[in-house]
């Protein structure tokens, strides 16, 4: 099944000149829908205002540039491809780097919205604590050092280095 993109859906809708029944009935619902992400966020805005080290906080999702985005908004991108920065094959290892759109800096001020993973896609060494790379994961605020972040993470595995020496690197 294929993945529709609820916000651009409802843009598409909307700018239809003469829709049918079925266009009309899917529009009204995506329009309630919307309007309901719309109220949690708000909600959600009031509950930050009871803390006081997170006064400066407008948005918990971010589009790829950093620009905040609406809670509608992220749903749009949730389940989308587009979120994936960049995916490298190493042998038996997976990098992956990814938009996470929800911000993960835990009430900090800047922003961390991408993140790269190494995966080990042989099944009988997943999940096994003496992998070298289980469990790796790196987090940044921008594009760029989801970029530099991802390159110098498949250039540890190439080299088999350990992830103790991802500083250094």
């Amino acid at each position: 099944m294929k993945y529709i993109n609820p916000v651009k859906e409802l843009k598409r809708l909307q700018s239809l000149e003469h829709p049918t029944e079925e266009e009309i009935s899917l529009r009204d619902d995506l329009e309630r829908e919307k309007s309901s992400y719309d109220e949690l966020e708000k909600k959600q805005k009031e509950t930050w205002k009871a803390f006081p080290f997170n006064e400066e906080k407008l948005s918990s999702y971010f589009d790829i540039n950093g620009n905040p985005i609406s809670m509608w908004e992220f749903v749009g991108l949730s389940n989308s491809d587009e979120r994936r920065i960049s995916e490298t094959q190493i042998g038996d290892y997976w990098v992956s780097t990814v938009h996470l759109v929800l911000d993960h800096s835990m009430f900090g001020n800047t922003p961390i919205i991408f993140e790269t993973m190494i995966f080990n896609t042989n099944e009988s060494f997943c999940n096994d604590e003496k992998d070298p790379y289980n469990r790796f994961q790196e987090r940044y605020s921008t594009l760029q050092q989801a970029k530099d972040g991802h390159e110098k993470s498949c250039r540890m595995v190439r080299e088999g280095r350990s992830v103790d020496d991802w500083e250094i690197m």
